[in-house]
């Protein structure tokens, strides 16, 4: 069987496509100039996980390679049309010291200077998330983004969705400011500490528990304060541009919470990215 070895300067880009009790192995990397950080192509896929083990500064993942030619592509076919798939990047990206790298605040602060660069690069997640709140929104439903950077996607969802009150926030003041010109309620403040009351967010967009954001650590420890800000019959919608960070499909055990959906599909580029859709039961 091949055996696919990753050292640990690379760890970061292995990503597991999970579903039907098995694992598959893949390596996330750049296919061509249209390729996006947050979509996964069938072609870095590398094989069913046998067998993995760690020695010295490598990954070792003993694969299986499917007869099929085609195989990689009717994969993401299955997964993509299969409840139960799910992509799950299991190392974060490592500073110089080791730990988790973190962007550091002169990152934001350029980023709201040149919004152009993030909005290119969510029109897949802005597509797709109205597409979603179309059919479970209602007059009043309050969307709130803890999260709203420059304050494109919650002013896009504030124009889509006008029977909707929607609010955002970020830790970022640069970000705030910025932020303030497509969405007047937009305010400062620091998600583990929140500013609204429990049980009033119908719609949770959480679009920052990710690599290079926080750490995991961290992205835990927020998410179970954002829980307790949804309604019973809420949604908390989960995503990014970077991998998301917590381990969705488990740690929304440890609340009560079911998984409504884990996956979706782009086109342009051809692939799938991390989106998870859960709620109460």
């Amino acid at each position: 069987m091949p055996v696919v070895r990753i050292g640990k300067d690379k760890q970061h880009a292995i990503y597991l496509l999970r579903g039907e009790a098995n694992a598959w192995l893949g390596i996330r990397s750049k296919t061509h100039a249209l390729s996006r950080y947050s979509v996964i192509e069938p072609e870095t896929l590398q094989g069913l996980i046998l067998a993995d083990s760690t020695s010295g500064d490598f990954h070792y993942f003993e694969v299986l390679l499917p007869k099929r030619a085609n195989w990689k592509q009717a994969l993401f076919d299955r997964a993509n049309r299969i409840k139960g798939f799910d992509i799950h990047f299991p190392y974060p990206p490592s500073g110089e010291t080791g730990d988790e790298y973190i962007c550091p605040d002169s990152f934001w602060t350029e980023c709201a200077t040149d919004p152009d660069r993030l909005d290119q690069e969510e029109s897949h997640f802005r597509s797709f998330t109205i597409n979603v709140l179309q059919d479970i929104v209602y007059p009043g439903c309050v969307i709130y983004d803890p999260a709203c950077s420059t304050g494109s996607f919650s002013g896009y969802l504030k124009a889509s969705l006008p029977q909707c009150i929607v609010l955002a926030s970020d830790a970022s003041l640069s970000m705030t400011q910025a932020a303030r010109d497509k969405i007047d309620r937009a305010f400062v403040c620091d998600a583990l500490r929140p500013a609204l009351r429990d049980n009033s967010c119908d719609i949770l967009i959480c679009r920052f528990l990710n690599h290079e954001v926080m750490t995991t650590t961290l992205a835990n420890k927020i998410f179970s304060k954002m829980v307790p800000l949804i309604k019973h019959n809420g949604k908390i919608i989960i995503y990014g541009h970077t991998p998301i960070l917590i381990d969705v499909p488990r740690i929304i055990q440890k609340y009560g919470m079911t998984l409504t959906s884990s996956l979706a599909h782009s086109e342009i580029p051809n692939g799938l990215f991390q989106y998870y859709i859960v709620g109460f039961h």
